[in-house]
């Protein structure tokens, strides 16, 4: 297990330990603890996929290191606020927040809540999302409705999964409806990536923010991986 992984658990068990002792005092509901799962289960596949690059790329000890955190540090680019927040404060962000709480300080991405009218879809509203994309996968898209309501995308444009209008504006490209430009918007370039996610090239995504990083890192001839 990596410091990292280490970290958030430590934050896992305080919080599901506080939530045991408390019982129902407190905000915390199974849908929470399930984000804090998600969480954990998200720094495991990015220390996975590092673990595979590294492998092929003859990487070994300090240099796997430097790859994984290089990469953590990448995908937490697509959170505005990196200040430092504990894992209470996190879930109380997102319980209360109407769009999406940003997790930058323990590198975990981008996790959405939305709560207009979606207690059905109570097992599928929180999303971890990979590699600072801003999109879910077309799959998820249609089961619970959320973006593509009625099938109509200007729904998605509308409501798109930042909270902030003006997030909206300055760092999303509309004509994709996918990247964070901030963080995302060299790979879209390079690669020509600007179609609907599946869950397939979710992986293949973070491969290649492994991939450039493995680059930055002096590493060569990787593109063809």
């Amino acid at each position: 297990m990596t410091p990292l992984g280490m970290k958030l658990l430590d934050t896992y068990y305080k919080i599901v330990h506080f939530h045991r002792r408390c019982g129902d005092r407190c905000n915390l509901t199974d849908r929470d603890i399930f984000v804090l799962n998600a969480l954990v289960d998200f720094e495991s596949q990015v220390f996975r996929k590092t673990e595979e690059v590294a492998v092929e790329l003859g990487l070994t000890g300090e240099r796997v290191r430097q790859l994984y955190r290089r990469a953590l540090n990448r995908i937490a680019m697509a959170s505005t606020k990196s200040k430092y927040q504990s894992g209470a404060r996190l879930i109380r962000n997102i319980i209360e927040s109407k769009g999406q709480t940003h997790g930058g300080s323990i590198h975990m991405g981008i996790i959405m809540l939305w709560k207009e009218d979606l207690s059905e879809y109570s097992d599928k509203i929180i999303i971890p999302f990979l590699s600072g994309l801003c999109h879910t996968c077309k799959d998820d898209r249609e089961e619970t409705k959320i973006v593509y309501k009625n099938g109509k995308r200007e729904f998605a444009k509308k409501n798109f999964l930042h909270g902030d209008p003006h997030v909206n504006q300055r760092n999303v490209s509309q004509d994709s409806n996918i990247f964070c430009n901030r963080s995302s918007g060299s790979i879209k370039s390079k690669f020509g990536i600007g179609h609907p996610l599946t869950r397939k090239s979710r992986s293949d995504r973070l491969r290649l923010i492994l991939v450039i990083t493995a680059e930055n890192i002096g590493v060569t001839n990787v593109r063809d991986i």
